[in-house]
């Protein structure tokens, strides 16, 4: 898991996200699916690349 590979606990991540920590943590969990625009935030945070088909 990114997050933790970063040392950044859910809080961390929903202030980059403008989410709440609930929400984090049902995205995290893979309780709910993560809206597009929430993925492209978190790819761009984590500088990866996201590819979509």
């Amino acid at each position: 898991m990114m997050r933790k590979d970063r040392h950044l606990n859910q809080t961390e991540i929903d202030r980059v996200l403008s989410i709440s920590q609930k929400s984090y943590s049902y995205y995290e969990i893979e309780d709910r699916d993560i809206p597009l625009a929430i993925l492209c935030k978190l790819s761009r945070f984590h500088n990866h690349l996201l590819i979509i088909c």
